[in-house]
């Protein structure tokens, strides 16, 4: 079976081997070894500038997403989220859910984020402190500008928090060129393991203030415990997310094949949101 699908994907006979490794407590060395394994992996393929921190969170990529959005702001700041999309629509429903002050800039699913209404938003809204946006919008398929919109938030001197748990290690994405201060990502889609283990890397920075929480968070992880179910930390740990492998170079060449995918779709009755052009 092929899955074409963002995740889960087809995993490696390495990741399910690692579902059958002996129990293991949480709370021993050999569990703290491979969770710092993980975490180290994290950081060489997405951060290895060395200056994010990395929170490991047994759930779903939308449980990660959570941490960051409820984590990213001070009293009396507000985030500004940008909807396109189910997932960015769940970004919002956070937000609410959690009575933080968020305003919303909606587009059309299948309209491209405009730059104008961004940077209006952020000229006259102080409060605001964190633009949020959906790298890619799994729902369409969209690939929103997080480069521009990064340029944007960091000219206004504020910064991103990117859903990237559809994207991270599929699609280009510089954590320091794009303004990066949290990403949210997920086992189960690019990095090719199983689902179960959600991550979040949060940016060390002097305004690091705004994200005491989770960074605090990360850090006691760090230090082991927390009865992370050790079946789903394992396979993660099996996961071989590539050195660099936000960069084009790297993504390219496993996009290619897409192309094709359009003619197989349209005799089975299935259609495009919009032209691949």
């Amino acid at each position: 079976m092929i899955l074409l699908n963002p995740g889960p994907v087809n995993v490696s006979e390495r990741v399910r081997q690692a579902l059958l490794r002996p129990d293991i407590c949480h709370r021993e060395a050999e569990f703290n070894d491979l969770i710092e394994g993980i975490r180290d992996k994290l950081l060489r393929a997405f951060a290895p500038g060395g200056n994010f921190v990395p929170l490991l969170v047994t759930g779903s990529g939308t449980a990660a997403v959570e941490a960051a959005v409820t984590s990213c702001l001070p009293p009396g700041r507000r985030i500004l989220i940008i909807k396109n999309g189910v997932y960015s629509q769940r970004i919002s429903a956070i937000a609410n859910a959690h009575k933080m002050q968020n305003m919303d800039i909606s587009f059309e699913w299948d309209q491209r984020v405009e730059n104008e209404p961004i940077e209006v938003a952020l000229r006259q809204n102080k409060a605001i402190q964190v633009v949020a946006v959906v790298q890619h919008e799994t729902s369409t398929g969209m690939l929103n500008p997080v480069k521009e919109i990064g340029a944007i938030a960091k000219k206004a001197g504020r910064f991103l928090l990117v859903d990237g748990v559809s994207s991270l290690g599929g699609e280009e994405i510089d954590f320091s060129s794009y303004n990066v201060g949290l990403i949210a990502g997920s086992s189960g889609k690019c990095i090719q393991g199983f689902p179960g283990v959600g991550f979040v890397l949060v940016r060390l920075h002097p305004g690091g203030a705004t994200l005491l929480c989770l960074r605090r968070g990360a850090e006691r992880a760090a230090g082991g415990g927390g009865g992370d179910p050790h079946r789903a930390i394992s396979q993660a740990g099996a996961a071989r997310p590539k050195p660099h492998a936000g960069h084009s170079d790297e993504v390219l060449p496993a996009r290619a094949p897409l192309v094709e995918y359009p003619d197989r779709l349209h005799p089975a009755g299935g259609r495009l949101l919009r032209s691949p052009a």
